[in-house]
């Protein structure tokens, strides 16, 4: 669960976009969503890479996930396998490497105050590569808007040294002119130990030029949902 749908700073973008992140798109795909079973959806998805030399299993991925919402209650929880064969910082593909992705999440509602929380973890298969995410939120109505700020803890993992991690932050202030239109200001922060270099995402990323330095941002927009 994220607290602006990646519309802020310090959405789940800074978690999903980061070398060994989650994937959140696929193409080539077949994608089932199931009718609402008592309050519970289920989605299963299936990519085919289409290669054509070994090996050939190199950009097929599945994936499965849970929703269940009841009244001012939310969780959900995935797990999905890429065979993207390339380990963070690896230039060919390797055939016993994959990405497994998994996570859960939650949200609750009350006085009209959001709260919500979520956890990821990547590890490719055969190799140390991992990375995990935490993060917070709230979402706070005021008048016709919003306040929202939300902190993530992003974890990664080294050979040797000592491992990249950083903990991001984001804020933001919604206005809403109308039900599908509204102006926001956010701003937002990574904080990147000595060796990490994790970026600072909304729908722009702030990317550091090299370990160690923690980016920040601040913006002013107009959203429209179609």
């Amino acid at each position: 669960h994220d607290y602006s749908a990646y519309g802020f700073y310090n959405s789940l973008l800074t978690f999903t976009a980061i070398p060994g992140g989650i994937t959140t798109r696929y193409s080539n795909g077949l994608f089932y969503t199931s009718p609402d079973l008592s309050g519970v959806t289920m989605r299963a998805a299936a990519s085919l890479g289409e290669r054509s030399t070994a090996p050939k299993t190199v950009g097929n991925a599945f994936g499965l996930s849970a929703v269940y919402k009841k009244d001012n209650f939310g969780l959900d929880a995935y797990y999905q396998v890429d065979q993207v064969g390339l380990p963070i910082g690896a230039a060919t593909p390797l055939s016993a490497a994959g990405k497994v992705q998994a996570g859960l999440g939650g949200q609750y509602t009350v006085s009209g105050v959001r709260l919500l929380a979520g956890y990821g973890q990547v590890k490719t298969n055969g190799l140390s590569d991992k990375v995990t995410a935490t993060n917070v939120g709230v979402v706070i109505p005021v008048g016709v808007g919003q306040i929202l700020g939300q902190i993530m803890r992003i974890n990664g993992s080294a050979a040797t040294g000592a491992a990249p991690s950083a903990v991001a932050w984001g804020a933001a202030y919604r206005y809403f002119m109308s039900k599908r239109t509204s102006l926001y200001v956010t701003a937002g922060q990574t904080r990147n130990n000595a060796t990490a270099t994790y970026a600072l995402f909304s729908t722009v990323p702030n990317v550091p030029s090299a370990a160690g330095i923690s980016p920040r941002g601040f913006a002013v927009g107009i959203q429209h949902s179609f």
